[in-house]
């Protein structure tokens, strides 16, 4: 689902970005991710996972997560871990993502504490 909160972090924070209604799930590095957030001791927050999950099966809409990727590999989280392990668990094909096309590991990083302080 679209933010309009998110939308304006990420434009305040001058980067390039794209909505996009569908990225496969498949192609995040769900490993990565986790050991690449903010949250360096719980990267993983379980009852998070589980209110997500809630909402999903209510049919509720998270926000959107935040990707990035370096060069041609796999996507990367700068925000939403959590609502990526529910799509996993849940065998979703697809989520949605807000896509960040910088590559600067200091911009990432700031990225990534910014949205896991909100």
């Amino acid at each position: 689902m679209r933010s309009q909160s998110y939308e304006q972090v990420l434009t305040k924070n001058g980067v390039q970005w794209e909505y996009m209604p569908q990225i496969r799930v498949d192609y995040i590095d769900v490993r990565k991710s986790q050991n690449n957030q903010a949250r360096l001791i719980n990267p993983i927050n379980e009852e998070l996972i589980t209110r997500y999950a809630l909402m999903d099966k209510e049919g509720f809409e998270a926000p959107a997560v935040v990707l990035w990727r370096s060069g041609k590999g796999k996507w990367n989280t700068i925000d939403g871990n959590q609502r990526i392990q529910v799509k996993v668990k849940h065998r979703h094909e697809f989520t949605d993502a807000y896509v960040v096309y910088n590559t600067d590991p200091k911009v990432i990083y700031r990225l990534t504490c910014t949205f896991n302080n909100q």
